[in-house]
């Protein structure tokens, strides 16, 4: 009788065991049932959203690249205007350094030649840049979507360049209103060309009025050299932006 009620009391030990077990991996079953439907909706609004994302940041990036190859063909147009200035500004500076060296040479002989070169005091190189890039790509919204800094920072420093330049070039031609033009007025004959004032032409205060040019030549100089350099690097940068 004994061992018939311990029988019994196994036998319903085992049962609810079974039960117990199988609500433990009903409940399992229902945890991944949530989980996997969770993974699902959370997928389904993820993967339009990266997509979005993906799509925008690929639209600004070509954004940025049309910027870079814009920039770089501007660069190109600045680069031959500099070229061009700076040799014109070049046959200059060596034409008067040639008239210095007549007058400390004391050449009378070459007075003619001295007097054309005085009266070709009044050209100079102009580059004379209007637009500003910087300015331009901040008043065009575009600004936050140049990622590379180093273009930016280089991008002012060119500006800067140039703003420097088209001063020293107003000054240049205050320059030649001011001391040049009313020399050469006064001391030389326009149509027939002719030398009116020799001992003028071979004094002093002509030799210092083709030193004053001479200098500001020389510092043209390295300006378009500086302005030179800067666009061939940043040109360089922009290829590298743009492979």
């Amino acid at each position: 009788m004994a061992d018939a009620k311990q029988m019994q009391t196994d036998g319903q030990e085992e049962r609810t065991g079974a039960s117990e077990e199988t609500i433990l991996e009903r409940v399992r079953l229902e945890w991944k049932h949530y989980i996997y439907e969770f993974f699902i909706v959370a997928l389904g609004i993820s993967v339009p959203f990266l997509l979005d994302r993906y799509n925008q940041s690929l639209q600004e990036r070509q954004i940025e690249q049309q910027y870079y190859a814009n920039l770089r063909q501007e660069l190109a147009e600045d680069l031959e205007d500099l070229q061009g200035n700076r040799d014109y500004n070049a046959h200059y500076l060596s034409m008067y350094e040639y008239g210095s060296l007549i007058i400390l040479e004391n050449e009378r002989n070459l007075a003619d030649t001295l007097g054309r070169i005085v009266y070709n005091i009044r050209y100079y190189s102009d580059f004379h840049r209007n637009s500003n890039l910087y300015e331009t790509l901040v008043q065009s919204g575009e600004l936050p979507l140049i990622q590379n800094q180093e273009v930016l920072g280089r991008l002012q420093n060119l500006e800067e360049a140039y703003t420097y330049l088209n001063r020293m070039e107003g000054d240049h031609f205050k320059v030649i209103m001011d001391l040049a033009a009313p020399n050469l007025v006064d001391r030389l004959q326009i149509r027939p060309f002719k030398v009116m004032d020799e001992e003028w032409l071979f004094g002093y205060k002509c030799h210092n009025l083709l030193l004053i040019f001479i200098s500001l030549c020389e510092e043209k100089e390295d300006i378009y050299a500086s302005a030179e350099r800067q666009i061939l690097e940043l040109q360089d940068i922009l290829l590298k932006e743009l492979e």
